[in-house]
């Protein structure tokens, strides 16, 4: 069913069922209808002021009408409400900026307990850098978690001038922010401008990891609206591993401070499904440690 028929036949979008039901009927995925009606009712009843029994008066109808409309074109829930929750950090998504990932924040937030945990035994200055940052949410977590620290920096990196945009209007949700964060175009690919980046004591990075043949399996809620470049890269990257090897080469080359803690690791990146040896082997071989997470 198109957009404009789903929204023409639905019935009631005065309530979370009738907008659950309208999403069923539009070929939304029935275990997350329901979910995201729910979320849809409360982004609008937040934005208009409304209490939960309270009518919707037209505009805030209409308003459901034309979320309920995208969400029908398969875009993702996250673009539709603006918002994607990321640990404590509602962070501000829009397409075609990579929306942050559940598998992105459960390891985000596990290196956050780490780095809280090492600064709690010694306080110390810290500079983190975060590549290929997208919508800065990795590089946000971990300067929330060192909130209460004095003179922690973090570097959120990024050659999407959109992605920047959301990394300089998202930095405004952790504190002190402002004064901590800073975000920089970079194109890893640039030698001299990554050598700028350091000296930091950690870096962290989701970098495009799909090969470039799977983008077109990928679903079309991603390959529509979500951009090929942050997926996929400005390389040929036919087997998915060519940023790593980029970040293979960059990492020995003496960026990393020498007195950053050795009980942490050096570098944090995502992978993806089944690149986990390699890209431990990679690292490995460019003599630093590595943890990573394995997504699927």
């Amino acid at each position: 069913m198109n957009a404009a028929r789903c929204v023409a036949r639905a019935k009631d979008l005065s309530s979370v069922a009738g907008i659950a039901r309208a999403l069923r009927e539009a070929g939304r995925d029935a275990h997350a209808c329901w979910s995201e009606a729910r979320w849809v009712m409360d982004d609008v009843r937040r934005q208009h002021r409304l209490s939960a029994r309270a009518p919707l008066p037209p505009r805030a109808t209409q308003q459901v009408a034309d979320m309920l409309a995208r969400l029908a074109r398969d875009e993702p829930i996250a673009y539709v409400l603006g918002t994607q929750p990321f640990g404590p950090i509602d962070v501000q998504v829009r397409a075609p900026v990579l929306i942050p990932r559940p598998e992105t924040e459960s390891w985000a937030l596990r290196v956050a307990a780490q780095l809280e945990a090492s600064m709690r035994r010694v306080p110390r200055p810290m500079h983190i850098v975060d590549l290929c940052a997208g919508t800065g949410c990795i590089g946000l977590v971990l300067a929330h978690a060192l909130r209460h620290v004095r003179d922690v920096r973090v570097t959120l990196a990024d050659n999407d001038p959109e992605a920047l945009a959301l990394c300089v209007a998202n930095r405004g949700r952790v504190p002190c922010g402002a004064t901590r964060v800073a975000v920089r175009a970079l194109d890893l690919w640039d030698a001299a401008a990554a050598a700028q980046l350091g000296p930091y004591d950690l870096l962290v990075c989701n970098p495009p990891y799909i090969a470039a043949d799977e983008h077109a399996t990928l679903d079309v809620s991603v390959r529509a609206y979500e951009s090929r470049r942050a997926l996929v890269g400005d390389t040929p990257n036919t087997d998915g591993l060519d940023y790593y090897r980029r970040l293979a080469e960059l990492l020995p080359q003496g960026y990393m401070r020498a007195t950053r803690d050795r009980a942490l690791p050096s570098a944090v990146l995502e992978v993806g499904a089944g690149q986990a040896p390699a890209v431990e082997s990679l690292v490995r071989e460019a003599g630093h440690g590595l943890f990573t997470t394995e997504t699927v």
